[in-house]
């Protein structure tokens, strides 16, 4: 189980969770998703390159 930095670095950006959503073109379900503890497993590594990319960052930034 990963650790999402997501919610940090929204936070951090000041990014609401809906301009994400618009920008990498993920549901909102997804992102919330994202924000929590999760699998990697179950997690496409497209889904990752788009949350990524709405974020600026690289996809290996995103979890500790």
């Amino acid at each position: 189980m990963y650790r999402s930095r997501i919610a940090k670095i929204m936070k951090k950006r000041s990014l609401p969770r809906y301009i994400v959503t618009e920008n990498s073109g993920l549901s909102k379900g997804t992102v919330l998703r994202l924000m929590k503890p999760i699998d990697l497993g179950k997690v496409t590594l497209g889904t990752l390159l788009r949350i990524a990319s709405a974020l600026k960052y690289k996809v290996s930034d995103l979890f500790e």
